[in-house]
């Protein structure tokens, strides 16, 4: 039996130990936070510190597209025809594979625009597509002179059609027809008469407004998919064939339009399709003293470009 001084020193002792076994789950509690196991998934960093860990993550911004680069094997060649004519030029050359592209002026005052002759009749054709995917022209009344006006340069076909853009008033034809330029963005392209119309005004072009719209054909971007494969087989079965297609090789494809005005205008503007990748070459020359030697010389220039665009 107990004697009250034991009993006194055994309650002593049990508090000591109780006092201890805290002490140590202490010591053991920050131990444990402090472990490298443990402060991955404490809650011990800052609000401030979280929230900038996805900045840090985060994946750099894109950047802007790069400019399409010139081809400088094609401006190379563009560039010593240019040297070798006399006259007025305006050529440009486009990858539709790539985009590297070419272009060469020559002759030109403040103004870089040229008289277009019939290859303003690429965006009369746009125009009478646009007319008809809007429903304001009839698709059945206008494909016959759309078929003449591109297939064989049929001067009559093409005022017949800008008189129906305008519902029969000429003035309003051609400017629906500048209204559908300016919304592709071709600035350069102005109709201000009707075909071998004398009124003291010329239609003008650049060679880069038709590289524009004969781009969007080849996308199938020019008003609508479909209305795009039926421009680009009108172009394909074009029957004027001196120029950009004369002196390339066999079974070799030209989507084109061609343009004349004795003395004044000739010029071809289509798509090459070749093995090599498809481009765009639109030449365009003014005030030429000899049309027939003009037209040779864009023939030649044609072959000269398409066996640069072969051999690289």
């Amino acid at each position: 039996m107990k004697t009250p001084a034991l009993r006194r020193l055994a309650l002593m002792l049990a508090a000591g130990a109780a006092v201890l076994a805290i002490v140590s789950g202490i010591l053991a509690s920050r131990s444990l936070r402090r472990s490298p196991a443990a402060a991955d998934d404490a809650p011990s960093h800052s609000a401030a510190a979280e929230s900038e860990k996805p900045r840090e993550r985060a994946a750099p911004q894109a950047s802007a597209s790069p400019s399409p680069e010139i081809n400088k094997d094609v401006q190379r060649a563009l560039n010593d025809f240019i040297a070798s004519q006399g006259g007025v030029w305006d050529i440009w050359y486009e990858s539709l594979s790539t985009g590297a592209y070419a272009e060469a002026q020559s002759g030109h005052n403040a103004d870089p625009r040229s008289v277009a002759a019939s290859v303003i009749k690429l965006f009369v054709m746009g125009a009478v597509y646009d007319a008809v995917q809007r429903g304001t022209l009839s698709h059945d009344a206008v494909y016959l002179d759309l078929k003449g006006m591109i297939t064989m340069s049929d001067n009559d076909a093409c005022n017949r059609l800008v008189r129906q853009l305008g519902s029969g008033d000429a003035a309003a034809g051609l400017a629906a027809v500048n209204k559908f330029a300016a919304s592709l963005g071709c600035t350069g392209t102005q109709m201000n008469r009707l075909m071998l119309q004398n009124n003291g005004t010329e239609n003008y072009i650049t060679a880069r407004d038709c590289a524009l719209i004969l781009r969007r054909i080849y996308e199938g971007k020019c008003v609508s998919a479909s209305a795009s494969a039926e421009m680009l087989a009108l172009l394909k079965a074009q029957t004027v064939n001196d120029r950009l297609p004369a002196n390339l090789p066999q079974g070799v494809t030209v989507a084109h339009k061609t343009g004349n005005l004795s003395n004044l205008s000739c010029g071809d503007a289509g798509i090459i399709f070749t093995q090599r990748g498809d481009y765009l070459l639109c030449v365009l020359s003014n005030h030429s003293q000899n049309d027939v030697q003009t037209t040779g010389a864009i023939a030649v220039l044609s072959r000269t470009i398409y066996d640069v665009v072969a051999a690289q």
